[in-house]
């Protein structure tokens, strides 16, 4: 092989494989439900939703404060038990602007428990995820830049689909070995709060789509145990042959 060829072989499969460390996830474990606290129409419907969305950090905080709900906070306390932890929100980038949901509503929960906030972690791509259908989440997997030196990290964001966002900075916090012990979402559907992958819909996944997790492996750095519970049952009850799936994750991938 011509050598130039192998150099940039040799160049593209350290790219790649920088990449596919970023995207990493973790084992889920008995990793908790998210705390979801408000149904998705009660963000968007609130008069201030559209200029918190895109940048106003006054408009966001005071959304937050109206939304958050007496009843999450008791459920984050007895999440958090005696321990000091960080409310860790993740900073997206929107077609409109920064998000600054994720951001206030981080700050005004740390108030509410006396705990701290770590503003370190960025999201590092753009990946335009908000009104994107499942396939094109799938496909479109943000990464992050920042650390933090926290023991015990709490994820926040303003909502949660089919909760990959959540895994993907689950996994990027735990690199550093913190520990994330929790989420909490302002809003969402309360049948996607279980983020972890049970054993039954592992196996099930497994035997209709097993023969392309060897490559779901290769492409996003992970298997399919590492998948959330919503991703998998979306794959699962989309009745597409393995074959379809890979070819539809494909043609949703953002250039």
């Amino acid at each position: 092989m011509d050598v130039r060829v192998c150099f940039f072989v040799s160049c593209a499969t350290i790219l790649w494989a920088k990449m596919r460390d970023k995207m990493m996830r973790t084992p889920w474990g008995n990793f908790p439900d998210t705390i979801i606290d408000r149904k998705l129409g009660d963000a968007t419907s609130h008069p201030l939703y559209e200029n918190a969305k895109s940048g106003d950090i006054p408009s966001a905080f005071e959304l937050a404060k109206d939304l958050i709900s007496d009843d999450a906070v008791q459920r984050l306390k007895a999440l958090i038990g005696d321990k000091e932890v960080v409310f860790a929100p993740i900073h997206a980038e929107e077609m409109s602007g920064r998000n600054m949901i994720p951001m206030a509503t981080a700050m005004v929960l740390a108030r509410k428990l006396k705990q701290s906030v770590d503003l370190n972690i960025v999201q590092a791509t753009k990946v335009s995820r908000t009104g994107g259908d499942g396939w094109h989440r799938l496909a479109n997997l943000p990464d992050f830049d920042g650390r933090t030196d926290a023991q015990y990290v709490i994820m926040v964001d303003d909502t949660q689909t089919q909760g990959g966002t959540f895994a993907a900075f689950k996994g990027h916090i735990e690199s550093f070995n913190s520990l994330v012990i929790g989420s909490y979402a302002l809003t969402g559907k309360q049948y996607s709060a279980q983020l972890r992958l049970d054993n039954e819909m592992l196996a099930l996944l497994r035997e209709k789509y097993g023969t392309i997790e060897q490559w779901w492996q290769e492409t996003f750095g992970y298997d399919f145990s590492k998948l959330t519970q919503s991703e998998a049952r979306f794959i699962i009850k989309s009745g597409k042959t393995p074959n379809e799936v890979r070819d539809r994750i494909l043609a949703s991938k953002q250039s």
